[in-house]
């Protein structure tokens, strides 16, 4: 899948989250299968709420993180794993 900067995401219908202490926890609306993602992963996947563009998160990112630079090239990356994984769906 080609994810550009001013793509927009939303979680998958059916999904269900939990903090766990090294994540988050993503559970398949069938509840048989589990996403385990590391925190900055996690704190993507929260912001796929069709308000953010890619680009908008990696901004979130910047700021809740202290960085230098928007890191867009590792959010469109996490999206693209994200969205094959089926947790997350281009709108």
């Amino acid at each position: 899948m080609t994810i550009g900067e001013t793509d927009i995401f939303q979680k998958t219908d059916g999904m269900s989250c939990t903090d766990i202490p090294d994540g988050l926890a993503v559970t398949g609306a069938d509840g048989k299968e589990v996403h385990f993602l590391n925190p900055v992963a996690g704190a993507v996947y929260l912001l796929c709420d069709g308000a953010h563009d890619a680009r908008g998160v990696a901004t979130i990112l910047r700021e809740e993180y202290a960085l230098e630079d928007a890191p867009v090239g590792d959010v469109i990356g996490c999206l693209r794993e994200l969205a094959a994984s089926g947790l997350i769906r281009k709108i």
